[in-house]
């Protein structure tokens, strides 16, 4: 498994997400999964996307990829909040393993607020680090 699709299965089988968003939690921005035919984006749901990456240059070993993750509910903040807060008690400060790959993932910028008017949907938006461990 890679990196992504060990959040996103960390993520999707924890209960108290499956009982707010069930499985819809997104790889990519909303916009590109909007347009995807294959997925039939359903409100509220989150969305992430690996945008960057980096070795640590002392340690060869540790491998940074920086993380954003976005909330969307068409009713309210609130909404948001409570699976923002679902999926950071999944993630944040966690050690994530597979076969192949151990991490740890961490919140580095708390939640910012926003409207989208386009979707008519309240966003959060958050910034996350995972520090990948080469086994």
């Amino acid at each position: 498994m890679s990196l992504i699709s060990t959040i996103r299965s960390a993520v999707i089988n924890n209960s108290v997400v499956q009982n707010l968003i069930s499985d819809r939690f997104y790889e990519g921005q909303i916009a590109t999964v909007l347009k995807d035919d294959k997925v039939r984006v359903e409100f509220p749901c989150a969305t992430f996307l690996q945008y960057a990456g980096n070795v640590d240059p002392d340690i060869s070993k540790v491998q940074i990829a920086y993380i954003n993750i976005w909330v969307w509910s068409e009713n309210s903040y609130d909404e948001a909040e409570k699976i923002y807060d679902a999926i950071f008690n999944v993630l944040h400060n966690m050690l994530l393993t597979d076969s192949e790959v151990k991490f740890v993932t961490k919140e580095t910028g708390r939640p910012t607020k926003n409207y989208d008017s386009i979707e008519k949907t309240y966003v959060l938006f958050s910034s996350w680090r995972a520090m990948q461990i080469l086994i």
